[in-house]
């Protein structure tokens, strides 16, 4: 009993440690993903969003598995009933280090129909989605801790990249929200685990 206790405690503790941080895409030229968010804004009427992906935020990181959810679209498609990109899809990523008013000086996580991560697009790739998780590895130059420190200091942004504007038709910075979501969850069950053994072994003749 006393080795199941500790362990519940355990599990207790680190849950309490571990943080979920949201994120809003945005930037200079309004929320979402608009041509006005490019540093060199376009011409461009395409938009796009975050996402909701079964009732969680769109864009959450866990700062102690190290992985982010991205979940966001552009275009016509139903989820998020926008506007199409203007030329056809070329490229799509999470950049930086960089603020909003500044371009990174190369892509760190990109998303593509080849390794899986869009779905929803036709051979034009106007209107897509992107459903991924990303788990943060060391890059040239650029810790995971380093990753993490500009991530949350909203330091990274996304960017789709089309013919009509290869260097970025539209973008968001990825906004952090200000206070991050303790996993009161596990912690939680934890507490309810060891009170039902406790009961249990209380109710024993």
């Amino acid at each position: 009993m006393k080795a199941l206790f500790s362990g519940l405690l355990c599990v207790s503790v680190v849950a309490s440690q571990s943080a979920i941080w949201e994120f809003d895409l945005g930037g200079k030229g309004g929320p979402g993903l608009l041509a006005a968010n490019e540093v060199q804004p376009n011409s461009s009427i395409a938009t796009g969003k975050e996402l909701s992906y079964y009732e969680v935020p769109g864009i959450v990181y866990d700062d102690v598995a190290k992985t982010l959810e991205f979940h966001a679209g552009w275009g016509t498609h139903e989820t998020v009933n926008g506007a199409q990109l203007t030329g056809h899809y070329i490229s799509s990523a999470l950049y930086g280090p960089a603020t909003m008013h500044e371009n990174a000086a190369r892509p760190l996580y990109s998303f593509d129909p080849s390794n899986g991560l869009m779905t929803g697009s036709d051979h034009s790739g106007r209107s897509a989605l992107v459903h991924a998780r990303v788990q943060l590895v060391e890059l040239e130059g650029y810790s995971i801790a380093q990753q993490q420190a500009d991530l949350l200091a909203s330091r990274w942004y996304f960017n789709v990249l089309s013919t009509a504007f290869e260097s970025g038709e539209i973008r968001g910075q990825l906004m952090s929200v200000p206070e991050p979501r303790q996993y009161a969850l596990a912690s939680g069950a934890a507490l309810l685990a060891f009170a039902a053994v406790r009961r249990k072994f209380k109710n024993r003749p």
